[in-house]
């Protein structure tokens, strides 16, 4: 499960942390490994460089004195410039140690800027007269010269999806440049919000694609777009009065996109999700793992993890990391844990009979809350601001479970005194409806990749029920050798279910449906359950510790009051919301019999399965999700109010603006009939005036 969270104090407090890459480093692409690809600079001859588990790799040249790191995919191979011996500035693409010129298309200079997994590259390359540059995609060993539409003939490819659909820019007839799309040998512009010029600089799979555009005319002022199925929309500014530049660079499978935004303090990263542009340097616990007075001045890629390759106002890059932050529901409230010093705070109290928490993706907090008295449990959302409000109501008496699908549906699991347990639907506009019935005492949930939900049925039946998107209902585990059954449940990266027991146990269970014992002997009754992107868990009792039970299987105290209750819910904001992105099948197990459970203090991690096409419409087996990276090292920040997000406004028509000059925007706007001969992927727009410095925010 993968959730990012990007809020305020009050709720979802995001601990995006920073990893400096070095002096004179300049990261261009990240992969879902968290390699990065970039260029040093630290002397007369830059040199293209790979930056893995802090570790700085020099890829050498193909024999001159300069290279450049511009693209990388996620089996690892890097593309970008080179000299060649002969002064001669090629593409080349980069694996296994082995650096290999891809040559041009007959005009003796091309660069590489982006490479899917598939291993087809795109960039741009002199023509055979040398008097244009072109777009190109280099695949099977042949660089095909995808041409332009008008204009002086220019154009330039920046990115690729896994499909194969290409974006970047042309020059067009009438004069000014164009965004683009490419698709099986056709280029498509794309226009623009207002104005003559715009490059799309981005795609993702699902074929959102990124970019900036002109808002005024002709030398006015760009903004940050995304393109949907050819629907271009400008996702503004946060410059004080809509009136100043944005530009985006890229977009993740998750729709998150990244970019550069001016402010009233000077231009600044921003982070753009679902509606809501963000200022990175807003976040505290981002800013107080920068270097002295520095902060980021541009986001120029991100990954599917939602690591983001940042430029500092120190002109070096950073690695702009998220910890998970670990929530607990403690009966009255909701606390958020500091996991470096086992403190929490509080961000709602006051609560009835609060249950189990769920996230969305814009960071909000969603806890159950019950009501005996009359029989009208609720889910409450706590905003980023801290503001609690009634998210929906008529839940039974007491709502437990929480888990929300791909589709931002929140289900949730109800005991009605004296009947069969209900699992509510509560669809993204609020509607409630029974989805599934009949359990004997439905408590926590967890959710897979297919969106099947998995449900326990704690003490008087003690098993877990699979319930499919459909709401049919089956069997998943009979019993649970713990006659106590099963309280907290979750997802492990392995695609184990793990199960907390009451009975001082967790288990795990394989998506082929074989059981093993992973710890034992855990005092007073374990229930809730939380687990990390390490995949150490965190197992509350009923009677308000916390044991943190490690991968290894190593159990110890983490905390023994004042952050639990009696029946503590817990959930890390990395749980809880799955994006839409096709999962991977795996073939559906033989049954067998309920096993008996093998002790097994260390077990062997599952392997991870390769990538697959997109299921077909039958019932899937429960999945191995993706797996998640090994985090960087990395402090983990207090907790500190951040302010308040900007929504980034629709602008309205603006008046004319006057004249600025024109940035740099990562590609030539108007070209020269001779191109430049080392282009680069959108580089940092034209620095503007210091500015000044940032006020220290309040702790």
């Amino acid at each position: 499960m993968l959730l990012f969270l990007i809020g305020a104090a009050g709720a979802g407090a995001q601990t995006y942390v920073a990893t400096p890459l070095g002096a004179y480093v300049t990261g261009s692409a990240i992969n879902n490994a968290g390699t990065v690809a970039g260029t040093i600079q630290d002397t007369a001859n830059p040199q293209a460089i790979s930056f893995s588990n802090g570790v700085l790799t020099e890829l050498g040249t193909l024999g001159g004195p300069i290279s450049y790191g511009y693209g990388i995919n996620n089996s690892g191979t890097i593309v970008g410039l080179s000299n060649t011996a002969d002064s001669v500035n090629e593409a080349f693409s980069y694996s296994t140690g082995v650096m290999t010129d891809l040559g041009d298309l007959g005009g003796g200079q091309a660069s590489a800027l982006a490479i899917n997994d598939s291993g087809t590259i795109v960039g741009n390359s002199n023509t055979p007269d040398a008097a244009n540059s072109h777009a190109f995609y280099y695949s099977g060993g042949v660089m095909t010269d995808m041409g332009a539409l008008g204009g002086s003939s220019n154009s330039s490819a920046l990115a690729i999806n896994s499909s194969g659909t290409i974006v970047g820019w042309t020059n067009v007839d009438g004069g000014g440049t164009s965004a683009f799309s490419y698709s099986n040998g056709t280029m498509t512009a794309l226009g623009s919000l207002y104005g003559s010029d715009s490059y799309a600089t981005g795609i993702n799979d699902a074929g959102t694609i990124v970019g900036f555009s002109e808002v005024g005319p002709s030398g006015g002022l760009f903004h940050a777009f995304s393109d949907i199925s050819g629907v271009m929309t400008d996702l503004g500014t946060l410059a004080e009065g809509g009136t100043g530049n944005s530009y985006a660079y890229a977009i993740n499978n998750l729709g998150m996109i990244v970019g550069q935004t001016d402010t009233n303090l000077g231009p600044h990263a921003f982070i753009y999700l679902d509606g809501l542009m963000v200022d990175l340097n807003s976040l505290p616990t981002l800013t107080s793992s920068l270097p002295g007075d520095v902060y980021v001045s541009n986001a120029l890629a991100i990954n599917d993890f939602g690591e983001i390759v940042a430029t500092g106002s120190d002109a070096n890059s950073y690695i702009l990391s998220l910890v998970p932050n670990l929530y607990v529901s403690n009966g009255y409230g909701v606390n958020l844990v500091n996991i470096a010093n086992h403190s929490a705070v509080s961000i709602a109290s006051g609560l009835s009979e609060t249950g189990g928490l769920a996230f969305d993706i814009e960071g909000n907090v969603y806890v159950a809350s019950g009501d005996p008295v009359n029989g009208n449990g609720s889910v409450l959302e706590i905003s980023l601001t801290g503001t609690v409000s009634t998210y929906a109501t008529g839940l039974g008496p007491l709502p437990s479970g929480l888990a929300f699908d791909s589709h931002g549906n929140l289900f949730v699991s109800s005991n009605l005194t004296g009947q069969f347990s209900k699992i509510y639907k509560v669809s993204p506009s609020g509607a409630v409806s029974t989805f599934a019935s009949g359990l004997a005492n439905a408590f926590s949930m967890a959710i897979d990749s297919y969106d099947n939900l998995y449900v326990c049925d704690l003490y008087n039946s003690p098993s877990i029920s699979k319930i499919y998107p459909d709401g049919a209902v089956d069997l998943y585990y009979a019993t649970i050798p713990d006659f106590n059954g099963a309280a907290g449940l979750g997802f492990d990266s392995a695609g184990n279910l793990v199960v907390a027991s009451p009975g001082g146990f967790v288990y795990k269970i394989t998506p082929e449906g074989a059981l093993s014992t992973f710890a034992s002997n855990l005092p007073n009754d374990p229930f809730g359950l939380a687990i990390d992107p390490s995949d150490n868990l965190y197992v509350s009792n009923y009677y308000g510790s916390i044991y943190k039970v490690t991968s290894a299987g190593v159990v110890s105290l983490f905390s023994s009051s004042g952050i639990a209750g009696s029946e503590t819910l817990m959930a890390f904001s990395t749980q809880g919301f799955e994006p839409a992105i096709p999962p991977t099948p795996l073939p559906t197990p033989t049954p067998t019999p309920t096993p008996t459970p093998t002790p097994s203090p260390t077990p062997s991690p599952s392997p991870t399965p390769s990538p697959t096409p997109t299921p077909s419409p039958t019932r899937a087996p429960t999945p191995t999700p993706r797996p998640t990276p090994t985090p960087a090292p990395s402090p983990t920040p207090g907790i500190t109010p951040t302010p308040t997000p900007t929504r980034a406004p629709t602008p309205t028509p603006r008046p004319t603006p006057t004249p600025v000059p024109s940035p740099t925007p990562g590609v030539t706007p108007t070209p020269s009939p001779s191109p430049t001969p080392t282009p680069t992927r959108a580089p940092t727009p034209t620095p503007r005036p210091t500015p000044t410095p940032r006020p220290t925010p309040t702790p």
